[in-house]
Order: C-alpha cells, then sequence, then structure tokens
C-alpha cells in the first residue's frame, strides 16, 4: 500500500502538467480579443510587464517564435525557465 501512494502521486502530477501545456495549447493567441486574466490590465486599464507571456506560451508551443517573442520580450527569458521547471518537476514527480 505504501508503494501505491507515491506511484499514484506521481501519475496525477504528470497528468496535471499535461492538462496545462494542453491548456495553454488552445489559447487562441492569434485572436484581437481584450479579454485578460490580468487584474492590473483590468483595474488600470494599462498593459502590466507580464501581459502577454501566456499568448506567448501558445505561440511558442505552436512554434510560431517571432510572435511570442513580440507579444512579451521577456517570453525570451521565460520560456526557457518555465521548460526548465516544467522538465525538472516532471523528472522528480513533486512541486
Amino acid at each position: 500500500m505504501q508503494m501505491v501512494i507515491p506511484f499514484i502521486k506521481n501519475n496525477l502530477t504528470r497528468i496535471f502538467l499535461l492538462v496545462i501545456l494542453i491548456f495553454i495549447w488552445f489559447i487562441d493567441y492569434k485572436s484581437k480579443s481584450t479579454f485578460t486574466f490580468c487584474l492590473y490590465s483590468i483595474i488600470i486599464k494599462k498593459n502590466c510587464f507580464a501581459c502577454g507571456t501566456l499568448r506567448g506560451l501558445s505561440a511558442f508551443l505552436h512554434l510560431d517564435f517571432n510572435t511570442a517573442f513580440n507579444f512579451n520580450k521577456l517570453n525570451l527569458l521565460s520560456i526557457p525557465v518555465l521548460g526548465f521547471v516544467y522538465i525538472s518537476v516532471w523528472k522528480n514527480n513533486r512541486f
């Protein structure tokens, strides 16, 4: 029984990580919609330093690197860091 719980937890972690990637994949980064999750943009009506990161990640997953960079210049730094964190969590199976 003690071996089963870590096995389930590890697989749930991997499934959760795959669901996140699938969610980001289906974000329509080509849309001209003004809908945003950013509270700063909603309240202040200006873009924050992280605006465009999620759409940039979606563009990156679609291999549209130029668009990913144009959405947010910090994607050049954040995508490799997030990739490293994603891979290390996938290997170590813990958050």
